[in-house]
């Protein structure tokens, strides 16, 4: 059995526990094994209780010695996705430095993409984006291809939040490959999710309805997805709800809610089930909770945003729906995901409310860009990877009319005369 078989969302923990007392030469590999197939399972108990064994096992061999340092990788990997990013850096450091001995390629490229992960979650983008980049370069040089899936959702991810649209496309077929190739069996449902976000911020939730259907009635994959991912369950819910496919979210809200009452030492998987069930039941007060659970900054965002809207919406209370969507900008904001921030501060500007200051949209320099206001900034660096204005306009949330009198302007400040031109010279101009 293989490192590889240990993230297959098959795999029994039971059956992998027998090897154990056998004396079989790999016992800490059955050890990672047993412990990534309780996590697929929705065991985050006895997950982290068979990681935690493999982190602290032994060996006299550099092949053992090597065992050890990957599954304290695997320890980290497990609570980073749990929320737990000081201990999960704290995990990553001491399986680098080891006994002193220089580490594997294998294990150089499974402790960069954890911290690729690890930057993500903290939202330092730049960061995220290297490692998951330097990640890839070696796993691919270790030939262990079963980590690239995790590289190019960080990359997607990173992409997502900054409004990189001409990049969504590529990031779509190289995990769709990985998934023909056999690569995503340590995540399936975060390969799936990851590639439905995607292509639905690219051409509408109405494109991907056939895969929000496959994600959300399929067991096995909805599983590993809310385990593994604190914000699922809510965008699943959300984009049902835009289907008007009330049972697709029935269902996600009834799994979210059966993993946390099955683990309940777990608050992230309380937040999510609470989010997607306030979503569900249009409950305000439900998603104002699941905010202040919430461990991930973007789900706590999130759920502030969902809880701002509904006030807006439902109770036409805009004191609090101002309040809650200023702390969803804010938090968008820490993590760099200028996207989100554009998308509530069009609903602060509808509600006459003061709007934060947006980053730049792909995180590029500026100085050519710099006599552009943020707002003229992101439609040219829309226009420029060849979306049309109505695409522009779904992208920044606002009309087709306001794209058309920014990119004017844009031309006016620029000095040029067309959108191809635009096209040709805008990576020039940003740079010099």
């Amino acid at each position: 059995m293989t490192l590889e078989a240990a993230l297959h969302p098959e795999a029994p923990a039971g059956s992998c526990l027998r090897r154990l007392d056998s004396g079989a030469p790999h016992a800490i590999e059955t050890l990672i094994i047993a412990s990534a197939a309780a996590w697929c399972e929705g065991r985050l108990d006895r997950c982290l209780e068979l990681a935690r064994r493999a982190a602290v096992s032994g060996g006299h061999t550099p092949a053992d010695r090597d065992w050890s340092r990957l599954a304290t990788v695997w320890h980290a990997t497990v609570l980073t996705r749990l929320g737990d990013l000081r201990h999960g850096s704290q995990m990553v450091a001491r399986a680098l430095a080891g006994d002193g001995t220089d580490p594997s390629e294998r294990l150089l490229a499974a402790a960069t993409l954890c911290r690729s992960e690890i930057a993500l979650a903290h939202g330092d983008l730049d960061d995220a984006v290297t490692a998951a980049r330097d990640g890839l370069e070696l796993a691919e040089r270790a030939a262990v291809r079963t980590l690239l899936p995790l590289g190019h959702i960080v990359l997607a991810q990173s992409a997502l939040r900054q409004g990189d649209m001409g990049t969504l496309g590529t990031y779509a077929n190289h995990l769709k490959d990985d998934a023909l190739l056999g690569h995503t069996r340590f995540m399936p449902g975060r390969c799936s999710l990851t590639i439905t976000q995607l292509l639905e911020a690219r051409d509408g939730t109405a494109s991907v309805a056939h895969l929000i259907e496959s994600i959300t009635t399929d067991d096995r994959l909805l599983l590993e997805l809310l385990v593994a991912h604190p914000a699922a369950a809510s965008w699943l819910v959300r984009a049902a709800q835009k289907l008007d496919a009330r049972d697709l979210a029935a269902g996600v809200v009834f799994r979210a809610h059966g993993l946390a009452v099955c683990n309940p030492d777990f608050p992230l998987l309380y937040a999510s089930a609470l989010h997607s069930a306030g979503l569900f039941d249009d409950s305000v007060e439900r998603l104002l909770a699941a905010e202040e659970l919430h461990q991930d900054v973007w789900a706590k965002a999130s759920a502030a945003e969902d809880a701002g809207m509904m006030l807006a919406a439902a109770t036409g209370d805009r004191e609090r729906a101002v309040a809650a969507l200023s702390r969803a900008a804010d938090a968008y904001l820490t993590v760099g995901a200028s996207r989100d921030v554009f998308r509530v501060n069009s609903k602060l500007r509808e509600l006459g409310a003061r709007r934060r200051q947006v980053p730049r949209l792909t995180g590029r320099p500026t100085a050519g860009g710099s006599r552009l206001t943020d707002t003229e900034f992101a439609v040219a660096e829309l226009v420029s990877q060849g979306l049309t204005n109505a695409r522009v306009g779904r992208q920044l949330f606002i009309s087709t009319h306001t794209v058309a009198f920014h990119l004017r302007k844009v031309f006016r400040k620029l000095g040029i005369n067309s959108r191809v031109e635009l096209a040709s010279t805008w990576n020039q101009i940003v740079t010099h």
